[in-house]
């Protein structure tokens, strides 16, 4: 399997991933692409996706054109709403907390976790100070 052909599979697997998240179906992908369902389909199952496609669909989904060539972890980095044009007058609007909340939390639990190990790194050389100040004191009081 040729790399470009990979990378269109992995792209037709993220597309479909992102249709459910938006609880959109292919038919009415298609007609946003400016497509038939059909002529999709031929797309997918040969994994020949031309460019200008995937810009449009880039722009009815909501993201950037890199989104497609990251992993699930930095996608989740690339947006916190999405606006979906359905129709002529129906607008969806996505928004993905739930694994934005998710990754947001362990980032901040890590930040804690990161803030402690300072503070107690901190605390343990006030220590070591304070115990010198101590100790150049009675040298000082020893000289005198």
């Amino acid at each position: 399997m040729s790399d470009s052909k990979s990378i269109s599979i992995k792209i037709f697997l993220a597309i479909n991933k992102r249709l459910l998240e938006l609880n959109m179906t292919k038919i009415e992908f298609a007609k946003k692409i400016g497509t038939s369902r059909q002529n999709y389909d031929r797309m997918e199952n040969e994994g020949d996706l031309k460019l200008s496609y995937l810009q449009k669909i880039s722009d009815i989904m909501g993201v950037e054109l890199a989104y497609w060539f990251v992993d699930d972890m930095q996608k989740n980095q690339f947006f916190l709403e999405s606006q979906v044009n359905l129709g002529s007058n129906n607008t969806v609007k996505q928004v993905f907390v739930k694994k934005e909340d998710d990754f947001i939390k362990q980032q901040i639990e890590h930040l804690q976790e990161l803030v402690k190990s300072k503070d107690d790194q901190i605390k343990s050389k006030d220590d070591v100070i304070a115990i010198y100040k101590e100790q150049i004191e009675q040298l000082k009081k020893q000289i005198r």
